[in-house]
């Protein structure tokens, strides 16, 4: 029965918001409830406000069962959050504090975004009140989802994909690159190379992130990279630079025909000590490998800073970068991780996989 009422006031509140969303947002709400935005945060690491401390105070004559709806112009208004701290029932007279949370990444609020909170009795599923207009700030967050854990559709790619993460690849024909959700982490792989020339086969995740400091990843390779200028297979971590967005294009390698150059940190079991080569494929790219286990999970972290040092290449510098709602200044960078082979790979064609379950970073601020 609980479950009925709330899918009741979920679809009253729906109904609320578009057959009478002037009385809603306009109108004044009863007096006998209030709501209060007392601060928010983004606690799962998104780049959105994820969840909300509210001020609730009952001043009529019944008790309130409140169901609570966040409203930010988006669709994602029609699902109520989800009650992490606060009374189930809150009695006549009397007010508390509650701790609510999105019940999924889309519903949370974009930085920047101003929104609304509507509070719903579960008794008799009738609208109760709504809060001022709030708009709250975040800090850039400067890598989201880097546990990699919140998945969401992709409509663009028509798949399921790690939240703030875009799925990139480069292949033709029958050529295979995917990405899924394997027993809470993420695999890539590739596979299905015949051909004899042009660029690689890959499949990614890519991000901009504020540029790192140094980077923290846990990864299972299920096959090693060989330290080589141009490797004929690859299973890395890249940090990209330069006046260039993925967005949109073909992802390739070949960086000399764009203004982009990349640190691809990449896993292998051919040495024991970490190697840094740089001039590595057509040029623009550096490649360090870190020494890992094949088939096992590794922690691997890297000083991104000391690496661009030694390699004499330039950090970026604090730019405008809009996201959500708001402009930010930052370092910029574009992070992917991937796994790829080339034609010149000897048995090209078989399966070549990767899994990740953390990608994090310490941002180079100041």
């Amino acid at each position: 029965m609980g479950g009925l009422r709330a899918n009741l006031a979920v679809l009253l509140a729906a109904m609320v918001v578009i057959a009478s969303s002037a009385a809603v947002l306009v109108g004044r709400p009863p007096v006998e409830v209030e709501v209060h935005v007392v601060g928010g945060l983004d606690s799962s690491r998104m780049g959105r406000v994820d969840t909300l401390v509210l001020e609730v105070r009952n001043s009529g004559d019944r008790e309130l069962r409140p169901v609570f709806f966040v409203m930010d112009g988006s669709l994602g208004g029609y699902k109520a959050w989800r009650v992490v701290e606060g009374p189930e029932v809150l009695a006549p007279h009397s007010s508390a504090r509650y701790v609510i949370k999105a019940p999924y990444p889309l519903n949370a609020i974009p930085p920047g975004r101003t929104f609304i909170v509507m509070v719903l009795d579960l008794n008799d599923e009738s609208f109760e009140a709504r809060s001022r207009p709030c708009r709250l700030r975040l800090p850039f967050t400067s890598i989201r989802n880097p546990s990699l854990s919140h998945w969401v559709y992709d409509a663009k790619s028509a798949r399921r994909i790690p939240y703030a993460w875009s799925f990139v690849s480069c292949r033709e024909g029958g050529e295979v690159a995917v990405v899924e959700e394997a027993d809470g982490a993420v695999e890539l792989a590739v596979a299905n190379m015949s051909r004899s020339r042009g660029d690689w086969l890959m499949a990614g995740l890519w991000q901009t992130v504020e540029a790192p400091r140094s980077l923290r990843v846990r990864v299972k390779p299920m096959f090693s990279t060989p330290v080589a200028h141009r490797p004929p297979r690859v299973v890395a971590v890249e940090v990209g630079y330069g006046r260039w967005t993925w967005a949109g294009h073909r992802r390739i390698s070949n960086y000399t025909v764009i203004p982009y150059r990349g640190l691809w940190i990449a896993f292998t079991d051919e040495v024991d000590e970490p190697v840094l080569l740089d001039g590595c494929l057509w040029g623009n790219v550096a490649i360090y490998f870190v020494p890992v286990k094949v088939g096992e999970w590794n922690l691997v972290e890297v000083n991104v800073t000391e690496l661009l040092h030694r390699l004499g290449w330039g950090e970026p510098e604090p730019a405008p970068y809009p996201y959500g709602d708001e402009l930010y200044v930052v370092r910029r960078a574009e992070l992917t991780l991937f796994v790829a082979e080339y034609p010149w790979n000897r048995g090209a064609g078989e399966p070549l996989e990767a899994y990740f379950d953390l990608v994090d970073l310490e941002p180079r601020r100041g």
